[in-house]
């Protein structure tokens, strides 16, 4: 009776080890400004590890309008924008690095290239 416990212990403790699941960041949303566009940026704040993810650019209905994979090197960028008046918000995916290494900020971009709004992803 002892040995199958202990065999069923080790055979659950084995099956907790399985892989994270991708962390999610979303934006809260914001308007295209009339012949502007919207950025999605990420920044990978790690001074050591690389971060892998998706970048998805959704109107309000859910619909991906644009989506982007990245590998940031430790302290690095990566935008995504789009002109497309549907977009609303934005979806990061983190698949690798960590949630808490991943900094991820939206913004409204009017005509002139100006920031006219800016969001940040919780």
């Amino acid at each position: 009776m002892v040995t199958r416990l202990i065999v069923i212990g080790c055979v659950v403790f084995g099956l907790s080890g399985t892989a994270r699941a991708a962390a999610e960041i979303v934006t809260a949303g914001l308007e295209t400004p009339d012949s502007g566009a919207l950025e999605c940026r990420v920044v990978n704040a790690s001074a050591k590890k690389t971060l892998v993810g998706t970048i998805e650019l959704l109107n309000v209905a859910g619909t991906v309008i644009d989506a982007i994979s990245f590998s940031l090197a430790p302290r690095t960028t990566r935008d995504n924008n789009t002109t497309n008046s549907t977009a609303r918000f934005c979806v990061v995916t983190v698949t690798k690095g960590g949630k808490k290494n991943a900094r991820v900020s939206f913004y409204a971009i009017d005509s002139a290239g100006d920031i006219v709004a800016a969001v940040t992803g919780r």
